[in-house]
This record gives C-alpha cells, sequence and structure tokens, in this order.
C-alpha cells in the first residue's frame, strides 16, 4: 500500500480474552474464531488492525485452518479475490522471517 507502519500504529488485540464458553458458542452459532489482520487506506493514509473476529460459512476465511494462511483482496474490477496458503511447512516461515530481515537493514 506504499506506507511504511509501525507496529506502534497497528491496532492490536490478542485472543486471550476468548474463553472456551466464547469458541462454543461461536461453534453452536455456525460461526468461527479468526485472528484477522486488516489493512485499509483512508484520506489519511492506511489504518491496520490485528483482533479476533467472528466469521461464518459464507466467508473464504471460514475453513482456513491450522498453520494455513490467506489474504482477501477488495477490488473494484475483480470483486473480491482470495490466496490462500495451505500448511506452509519450515521453509515458508524461514523465508518470511529472512525477507523481514533483509527489508529491515534494507530500510535503515
Amino acid at each position: 500500500m506504499g506506507v511504511a507502519l509501525k507496529p506502534d500504529q497497528v491496532e492490536r488485540q490478542g485472543i486471550e480474552d476468548i474463553s472456551l464458553e466464547d469458541v462454543t458458542s461461536a461453534t453452536a452459532e455456525g460461526t468461527r474464531w479468526k485472528l484477522l489482520c486488516r489493512a485499509e487506506r483512508h484520506a489519511g493514509g492506511v489504518r491496520a488492525s490485528v483482533r479476533p473476529t467472528l466469521v461464518g460459512p459464507e466467508s473464504p476465511l471460514f475453513n482456513v485452518m491450522g498453520t494455513s494462511s490467506a489474504v482477501t483482496f477488495h477490488s473494484d474490477v475483480l470483486g473480491d479475490l482470495t490466496l490462500t496458503e495451505a500448511d506452509p511447512g519450515p521453509h515458508t516461515t524461514a523465508y518470511g522471517l529472512f525477507a523481514d530481515f533483509i527489508n529491515a537493514f534494507r530500510n535503515r
């Protein structure tokens, strides 16, 4: 998005406040808790957040399980486009860490 966000510019909420009762209730309602990262462009820049969110079966994120991850792009031409990475291995994590390391030093 062309904006360098620092961690303190991202609203963050973890999963520690989600109880077993919350999970059981969500399952009974046909929904699931997912830890969603969002970034949206606004007039003043980019707003980003990470927080637990309930998603229903209509969401492409509903069936993303385990260590799999997905990203959904909202576009005016294609509508919503979701890419899913199924069960990444250690090499994927290592590559991500290495790329972050290089980018951190490149931007110094």
